[in-house]
């Protein structure tokens, strides 16, 4: 082609990409937005603890709501493409008091269950919902120590019949993991054992692929050890550790949310301290046989900086959220995206009427279509208030 007619149709063809980027056509750029949550009648704040997504159109979140008294209730809230609706949740009120749900995953429109913990006097007890397409209910769970505290912090399900809770319970002198299977009847405790030479130990997240494959992580602490970030693997019939990297020169570190595209491939996010005593972001990457240490970006000037979920639709694809904060600033969010190459903060929109705000928990169904939830802090400071964002 001549180079004259050339340049005539690169400029034609500029002209027509300008117009249909304009018009908002298919080369729009995915960003983070802000959307409407409502609050149940008379609520005067709230949380998510998390969200679980089955499509673009089709959402659950978790957490719970606050009354003007400060007494909490549980909460579920529905995304159907369009906006958040509150549904209604049984509130286990004559078993414990101020519940939360901390963790859901669903499999279908019409198979969810979450997972969470509320005060029961003398203890912290654990209990589980189920949603069925219609109602949730409320679905008893044993406890792994009947004179300790429990609670379950993440739960992931592969189908109605199978799914992992993990959480932290309290033997009277120590933490503890532990970990509860349910098998489409009920919930039965799972061992999870202590690292060696462990004072305390807690699991924050878990993913399965299957009913004998899944991966728990969190963080445990030594005499010697202020904390070290812990992994595990479920193999069908046993928890067993797995040997995660310590990021150099740190003397403090720990996993907050682990994500699993296949069995070689999961993403586990959370913090650790440099050598400068700077809290910045960490990711470790599982490949089936070990896990390695990642770049990932803080906040600029920042000085506490945790990544608290993560989501992965493929090996090239993952977003994680989280918080940064500069000094004794109020936290603003953080968020980032993998590439398949490297880690990259996406820019979050300003919260309207916010003195602080934190994305605790995400979900991805496509490397462009993830919903990330927790809360914001309004400027009364009197309650928290529910935040979700989208990227799309």
């Amino acid at each position: 082609m001549h180079r004259s007619a050339s340049r005539v149709l690169t400029v034609v063809i500029a002209a027509v990409v300008t117009v249909m980027w304009s018009a908002g056509a298919a080369f729009a750029v995915p960003t983070w937005k802000v959307q409407a949550t409502p609050l149940p009648g008379a609520a005067a704040g709230g949380l998510f603890g998390d969200v679980s997504c089955v499509s673009a159109t089709l959402c659950t979140a978790v957490g719970r709501s606050l009354d003007s008294s400060g007494r909490a209730t549980p909460l579920a809230e529905r995304w159907d493409g369009t906006s958040w609706t509150v549904q209604s949740v049984s509130d286990p009120t004559g078993d414990v008091a101020d519940p939360i749900l901390s963790a859901v995953s669903c499999t279908s429109a019409s198979a969810c269950m979450a997972v969470g913990w509320g005060n029961g006097g003398s203890a912290l007890i654990p209990f589980s919902e189920r949603w069925n397409g219609t109602t949730w209910s409320i679905v008893s769970m044993p406890t792994p120590n009947v004179n300790g505290s429990a609670q379950l912090r993440d739960i992931s399900c592969v189908s109605a019949t199978v799914c992992f809770a993990v959480g932290a319970y309290y033997d009277g002198s120590k933490f503890r993991p532990f970990s509860e299977r349910w098998n489409g009847t009920s919930w039965a405790l799972r061992t999870v054992p202590q690292p060696t030479g462990a004072t305390t130990s807690e699991l924050s997240g878990v993913q399965c692929k299957s009913a004998s494959f899944c991966v728990a992580v969190g963080y445990f602490t030594t005499a010697t050890v202020t904390s070290r970030v812990l992994a595990l693997r479920w193999n069908g019939t046993s928890w067993s550790a797995t040997t995660a990297a310590v990021p150099a020169a740190s003397s403090d570190s720990g996993f907050s949310g682990v994500s699993c595209t296949s069995t070689t491939a999961c993403a586990a996010v959370g913090y650790y301290s440099n050598s400068s005593a700077r809290y910045v972001t960490l990711v470790e990457r599982w490949n089936g046989s070990k896990w390695t240490v990642q770049a990932s970006p803080t906040g600029p000037g920042t000085v506490t900086n945790e990544l608290l979920g993560v989501s992965c639709v493929s090996a090239s694809a993952c977003a994680a959220v989280g918080y940064s904060r500069s000094g004794s600033n109020p936290r603003v969010v953080l968020a980032e995206r993998w590439n398949g190459t490297r880690w990259a903060i996406t820019p979050t929109p300003a919260i309207t009427g916010s003195t602080g705000a934190v994305l605790g928990a995400v979900s991805c169904t496509a490397a462009t279509a993830c919903t990330a939830v927790d809360y914001f802090q309004d400027a009364s400071h009197t309650y928290t208030q529910l935040l979700a964002e989208r990227y799309a």
